[in-house]
């Protein structure tokens, strides 16, 4: 058996709560963990200097690449859900040819990535979207990690996007080039869900079969927002089963 750390972190464009631009600092917070696999969620890949969103910094930085290197974690996948240009201090423009940013999500890996498929989800208030990558383990064996991030308009929005992921997971088990059902040893799901343990959202992913993997390999009380810890908040998600 092989043990795999895997990380979930939404690293806000690399924009700590002191509101200092950094993705050296984002990358120590990693290192420390010495993950196999890490899950980001609002991650910039700016193909010009630019100011992406309107909370984040003039860059010209491709965050997943660039973290994916200090981390010596050689296969890098990034899935943008909007292309961003921040044109004031209160406004971004969004998907046109002026936005030179891509804004979403990126999966890093020790190991080998031998497929990746992306989904969309149906737009309600805000634009999100899955990422899986196949992962070929040490052992051999193979594993889908899923990487995501909810809507922050609590209540349907989220509800909505959970039951699209949910079939999303679910075409993850028929077969492709790479490998049948049968060669895969189970899925992990990570992200941001915007939710509390006891939303419909978390709901649908535990009827699958996803067990919260906080319950053993959890420390403290399990809010991952506000970042300090100190008021009980939404929590990050690690849901993982074994096929």
């Amino acid at each position: 058996m092989v043990e795999l750390k895997v990380i979930s972190y939404n690293v806000h464009s690399c924009v700590g709560s002191d509101m200092n631009y950094s993705v050296d600092r984002i990358g120590q917070v990693l290192e420390r963990q010495d993950p196999a696999v890490v899950c980001l969620q609002e991650i910039e890949a700016n193909h010009s200097t630019q100011q992406t969103r309107v909370w984040s910094s003039v860059h010209s930085s491709h965050q997943p690449r660039e973290l994916a290197s200090s981390l010596a974690l050689e296969h890098c996948h990034f899935a943008p859900a909007i292309s961003s240009v921040a044109s004031s201090r209160y406004r971004e423009v969004h998907d046109c040819s002026d936005a030179k940013g891509g804004f979403g999500i990126a999966t890093l890996s020790k190991y080998p990535i031998l497929e990746v498929r992306r989904r969309t989800f149906h737009r309600l208030k805000t634009i999100r979207n899955a990422l899986a990558c196949l992962i070929a383990l040490p052992n051999g064996a193979k594993v889908w990690v899923v990487n995501t991030h909810l809507g922050c308009h609590w209540g349907g929005e989220q509800f909505q996007q959970a039951k699209e992921l949910a079939r999303f997971i679910d075409s993850l088990g028929m077969s492709s080039e790479t490998c049948g059902p049968e060669d895969v040893s189970g899925i992990i799901l990570c992200g941001d869900f915007n939710s509390l343990p006891f939303f419909r959202s978390v709901k649908v992913m535990k009827s699958f079969g996803l067990i919260d993997t906080w319950g053993t390999k959890g420390l403290g009380p399990g809010c991952t927002f506000p970042a300090d810890g100190k008021i009980p908040g939404l929590r990050d998600f690690v849901l993982a089963a074994d096929q």
